[in-house]
């Protein structure tokens, strides 16, 4: 399995929860103040949600290592993201 980090030094970083070595960093700008992975993240794309100093969510795909989106609207910093549970 996988889990998320995300710091103030702006890197979310995807760790092995079996190796307990990270396998993938995104470097974002400004720090990061929350990470939450997709409870579908086994599925065709592995998105993170994250919340930044930036008043932006960037969701990054741990698939292909890319930003998939950035969803604007907010107007001051994110401090919290959370998927809606798999029903």
């Amino acid at each position: 399995g996988l889990f998320v980090t995300g710091g103030f030094d702006g890197v979310v970083r995807a760790w092995d929860a079996d190796e307990l070595q990270p396998v993938l960093d995104f470097e974002l700008h400004g720090r990061v103040y929350t990470a939450h992975m997709s409870p579908r993240a086994s599925g065709a794309s592995a998105l993170v949600a994250v919340g930044t100093e930036e008043s932006t969510v960037r969701l990054c795909d741990l698939r292909s290592g890319a930003y998939s989106h950035v969803l604007s609207g907010h107007t001051a910093p994110v401090y919290a993201v959370r998927w809606s549970p798999v029903q």
